[in-house]
């Protein structure tokens, strides 16, 4: 991978309104995902995804654009971390197919605490005992706000872990890369891997989404390209332990969400765990130095 990253005195101030709007984005992709499960296969939708995020990412670095992806020192990492995350877009997606709502969303936020354990070995960021507090916290949070109680174990939930997983290494890399790519060269690369894999379905399966479902797979792709552009800027001003623990607020969007589009009506345990990740967040946020920029 790219150089060791500096350890900063400060963090940008930027960096927490960029993650919180990626997590919010992402949420809401998520949401409309979730309504276009029965459209086509899970690999269709990222393929839309890809093709909407790539042209609009084409559109705004044009040539510069170009020659940044040709000249980059880091073909293979980025490679790497594209082909990463569309494993964990499969697995997490697929698992979405089986699992309810609530366990799904739970075994995802094991993504952070991945995060936030590896971060230190693999970054040189090691969490403070205020931060690992907050993404213990915040996990539990998550849990209560779930409604879980017990796991059992089967395919559907080992993907789901896997997806985490995935998602913690791809996160680890875009924090390592962070340096030395600018984000369109991060967002065109992983589309542009995205696009190339899923295309080759079409030889096995043809493309049957009705037109009215493809526009809205676009405005989904639209939220999750911009999702992509914020996290990419935040994580080149934030340790990953701070975007690790932010990420816990995304639940108040799952479950907002859910209640606004799918009538899933949040319990009291909804209230309960959300108070506890709004507390996480506010404890990290407070408890890092900040500058501006």
């Amino acid at each position: 991978m790219s150089r060791t990253l500096p350890r900063a005195a400060a963090v940008s101030i930027a960096a927490v309104p960029l993650a919180l709007g990626a997590f919010v984005l992402f949420s809401l992709q998520d949401a409309g995902v979730k309504s276009l499960l029965g459209a086509g296969p899970i690999w269709q939708l990222l393929m839309i995804r890809a093709a909407v995020v790539l042209v609009i990412a084409l559109a705004v670095g044009r040539t510069k654009l170009l020659l940044d992806l040709v000249h980059s020192r880091n073909k293979k990492q980025l490679l790497a971390r594209a082909m990463i995350m569309l494993v964990a877009w499969l697995c997490f997606y697929q698992a979405a197919h089986e699992l309810p709502l609530a366990q799904l969303t739970t075994l995802y936020f094991v993504s952070p605490f991945l995060v936030t354990l590896a971060s230190g070995p693999l970054l040189g960021e090691r969490p403070t005992r205020l931060q690992w507090i907050a993404v213990v916290l915040g996990f539990t949070g998550v849990a209560i706000a779930a409604g879980v109680q017990d796991f059992v174990f089967s395919p559907a939930v080992g993907l789901a872990l896997i997806a985490a997983a995935f998602w913690a290494t791809a996160l680890l890399m875009l924090r390592r890369m962070g340096p030395d790519e600018s984000s369109l060269v991060q967002i065109a690369s992983s589309n542009g891997v995205f696009l190339m894999a899923t295309l080759s379905g079409l030889a096995f399966h043809p493309f049957e989404p009705a037109f009215g479902e493809v526009r809205w797979m676009a405005m989904v792709a639209l939220a999750g390209g911009m999702a992509q552009f914020l996290l990419y800027e935040a994580a080149t001003r934030a340790p990953a332990p701070l975007i690790a623990t932010l990420e816990y607020t995304a639940i108040l969007c799952a479950f907002s969400f859910g209640w606004l589009f799918f009538a899933e009506v949040p319990g009291p345990n909804v209230f309960a765990g959300a108070a506890l990740v709004v507390v996480s967040g506010l404890m990290v946020v407070a408890g890092t130095r900040f500058r501006r920029g």
